[in-house]
């Protein structure tokens, strides 16, 4: 009797251990699979949103606008660990929308590629600067300029912060020189949108401050 028992605990172990392996098997199935579907969508993210840039690229807004949100729409297939893609996604269509003069739209679209990328971005971020800058745009097309105005100086501060790090990190200069272009560009827009307000004080720093980024970047901004 005492084998007897002792060969029950062995099958009743090695049932255990069998059950163990089938489960195992099924969770590495299970992962291979989820790998493979996510390869696939990745596959399709980079088809779509290259067609959506490449459509921004060449101003064809409209075309751009369905591609842009085919890619939107891929990236929605993601696990919540690809916030990068979806940050991209929604930020390149509500540019689409924005040059279509779409802005209300467009805005809920860039508050959603800032929120997506919250794990990843901040305020040091040029990827945050260049969403700044677009709800900055978004806003000046609506004539909500105070609004506007703070994306403006909110973008300048966090580009201005990029530039910073980057250099430290790296002073080639075709790292650093769009960060310059984009200062430049933001103070350019900032400056319209005040003189067109005919707010002159205010217009007349920020024309001293963007005279002084071209003079202090004025060999990032020779090409």
């Amino acid at each position: 009797m005492k084998h007897f028992g002792l060969i029950l605990l062995f099958l009743l172990f090695a049932q255990i251990n069998f059950g163990q392996v089938v489960t195992d098997q099924k969770e590495a199935e299970r992962i291979y699979e989820e790998s493979l579907q996510e390869t696939k969508i990745s596959k399709q993210y980079f088809t779509d949103i290259d067609k959506c840039r490449n459509l921004l690229r060449g101003e064809k807004y409209i075309q751009a606008e369905v591609a842009c949100r085919l890619a939107v729409s891929t990236t929605e297939k993601f696990s919540k660990s690809r916030y990068m893609e979806k940050h991209s996604a929604y930020k390149a269509l509500g540019a689409a929308l924005l040059w279509q003069r779409k802005a209300q739209e467009a805005i809920s679209y860039f508050d959603k590629s800032l929120e997506v990328a919250k794990p990843n971005l901040d305020d040091s971020t040029a990827e945050t600067g260049e969403v700044y800058f677009l709800l900055g745009q978004a806003n000046h097309f609506l004539g909500k300029l105070e609004i506007a105005r703070d994306f403006y100086t909110k973008a300048e501060n966090v580009y201005r912060s990029a530039f910073k790090i980057m250099k430290e990190v790296d002073s080639e200069e075709f790292l650093l020189r769009p960060y310059a272009r984009a200062i430049r560009n933001i103070l350019e827009a900032h400056l319209i949108l005040l003189e067109n307000a005919e707010i002159k004080d205010k217009s007349a720093k920020t024309e001293k401050r963007l005279a002084e980024t071209k003079k202090e970047f004025a060999k990032l901004l020779e090409n």
